[in-house]
């Protein structure tokens, strides 16, 4: 017999962990969405300096 408690604790602990993923998923998609920006414009200013 399963007991409905630690079914749910368990559950629970799951979308804890489910929701840590996701968030480093979008920390890393937002980190390297920022480094490709800095480097269009790292290369842009360095056009326009020309």
């Amino acid at each position: 017999m399963i007991d409905p408690f630690s079914q749910r604790r368990r559950n629970q602990r799951d979308g804890r962990s489910r929701r840590l993923l996701r968030m480093a998923a979008s920390g890393l998609i937002t980190g390297a969405a920022v480094a490709g920006l800095l480097e269009i414009g790292c290369h842009l200013w360095q056009l326009i300096q020309r």
